[in-house]
């Protein structure tokens, strides 16, 4: 988060499978222990593990959780001991597959059916408590590993920047101009602008839009064109006057 200026963010968290049909086992076991357990008295595992990352985050680099942050972690975790652990919800080993998708000339291999988590948590919501006590454990055996975070990605609302542009001299192209590998122009007014705000605000990348364009052997004079460049993922949104003003010299 040291590289991001925001003072607060939301997490979003996904977790294995199997945690929420060990989720469901607990509460079906307590309540058939006649244990003061109920389904709705089971802390929700997912804001457990919100809960703690947000308060690292809190304790360590003094940011606050804002569930409408426009700043947003997102951890997927995994854990390879139970990743089968789903599998009686599905029987049918012949249920069909997802069909191939096909993109842009290319197959993606389809993907078997109820692998997903919305499938998953789809099928276990129309299992009764009879059905999966007799098809899992309940409660739950112990695990002899941690999960591990999948993977751990930052995002962040766009920035969008606004203004006219000038074009004082000819052989400039709105955005690059590329044909087949070869670039027509040798820059452009995208780039002119882009580069220098990406290296200010760290985004992941630009795109400028103008309202209407030129030709890239036509100058833009008089008061300008209208234009707004949106900066993608960007590490920092508290930019100065000043810092725009070094831009545009």
């Amino acid at each position: 988060m040291q590289a991001f200026d925001s003072p607060n963010v939301s997490v979003g968290i996904e977790l294995p499978k199997s945690i929420y049909i060990r989720h469901r086992s607990v509460a079906i076991a307590g309540k058939k222990q006649e244990m003061p357990l109920a389904a709705s008295s089971v802390p929700e595992i997912k804001d457990v593990v919100r809960y703690l990352i947000l308060h690292r985050l809190s304790v360590m680099c003094g940011i606050k959780a804002d569930s409408s942050s426009d700043t947003r972690i997102d951890v997927v975790f995994s854990h390879e001991e139970t990743s089968q652990e789903h599998q009686p919800l599905f029987p049918d080993q012949g249920a069909p597959a997802k069909q191939p998708k096909y993109r842009r000339g290319k197959t993606v291999a389809a993907q078997p059916a109820g692998k997903s988590l919305s499938v998953v948590l789809a099928e276990l919501g129309q299992r009764s408590d009879d059905w999966l006590t007799e098809n899992f454990a309940c409660p739950p055996s112990a695990v002899s590993s941690q999960a591990k975070i999948e993977s751990l990605t930052f995002k962040r609302a766009s920035l969008f920047v606004g203004g006219r542009y000038l074009k004082l001299e000819r052989n400039i192209s709105q955005t690059p101009f590329i044909v087949e590998g070869r670039r027509m122009t040798e820059t452009s007014v995208a780039e002119v602008i882009g580069e220098p705000l990406q290296r200010l605000v760290r985004c992941d990348e630009y795109n400028l839009v103008g309202s209407g364009r030129e030709d890239a052997d036509v100058r833009m004079l008089g008061d300008g064109r209208p234009f707004y460049i949106e900066c993608m993922n960007p590490r920092i949104k508290v930019i100065t006057q000043e810092q725009i003003h070094d831009i545009e010299a």
